[in-house]
């Protein structure tokens, strides 16, 4: 049986069983086939990861272009880095987007941050023969909800969806690496439960909250999910 670990950067009971339920029901995975570490204190570490499939990193309420970081922010920003230089298949999603890019040499901005709510994505000719990408269509929407994104991609770095809000949705750093900006793992009720706990972080209006968690109803997310899937088919074989 293939095992995987779900590294989770962020604080509170709640939001943190949230988060792991979403990454089970997207992924098709059971409870004893992921694992959960939870980065919450400067001392706390992401363990071996030499008897897992694969690695996803979940989002985070941090963000690289904080003026002031805590002692805890860096030190989870150089746990999660440090998987970055494994050979193991990994998978991060939002904040790791922006960490991988600034670690690399690109550029992070606020310029197009996407308040919560539905996102149009694109795959670009690489992403459509990318193997996380496979069974995607060309165009599909995803859920999303974030303060800065990459402006610049490292050198090296492979696009593989775009969007009209969002140039960079979705990219390859190397033969194991992919990262995410959208949340691929969540549906209209993960992201509502995100909202409410993340409600004075800037990821919207707070007064909108109803409106926007109303809007989700309608967002098909079959097909950001079918990214979870292709990433656990492709560690497992």
């Amino acid at each position: 049986m293939s095992k995987f670990l779900l590294v989770q950067a962020r604080e509170g009971a709640e939001v943190l069983r949230s988060e792991y339920q979403d990454f089970l029901k997207s992924t098709g995975l059971r409870a004893e086939q992921l694992d959960r570490c939870v980065l919450d204190s400067a001392t706390s570490r992401i363990p071996s990861v030499a008897d897992y499939a694969g690695v996803f990193l979940g989002g985070s309420p941090f963000n690289v272009t904080d003026a002031q970081q805590s002692e805890v922010q860096l030190h989870v920003q150089r746990e999660m880095l440090a998987l970055a230089l494994s050979p193991i298949s990994t998978f991060y999603v939002c904040f790791g987007s922006s960490l991988l890019t600034q670690f690399c040499g690109g550029e992070v901005r606020a310029e197009f941050a996407e308040d919560a709510g539905a996102t149009k994505v694109a795959l670009t000719p690489a992403g459509q023969s990318d193997p996380l990408l496979r069974a995607v269509p060309q165009q599909f929407t995803a859920l999303t909800g974030h303060t800065e994104s990459v402006h610049e991609l490292p050198e090296g770095a492979i696009l593989l969806a775009t969007g009209p809000a969002c140039p960079v949705q979705m990219f390859r750093l190397h033969d194991s690496t992919w990262a995410c900006q959208f949340h691929p793992e969540m549906d209209a009720a993960g992201l509502a439960a995100r909202m409410r706990f993340y409600l004075n972080n800037g990821y919207f209006a707070p007064e909108k909250l109803e409106e926007i968690i109303t809007s989700l109803a309608s967002v098909d997310t079959t097909h950001a999910h079918q990214i979870m899937r292709n990433f656990v088919a492709m560690c497992a074989s």
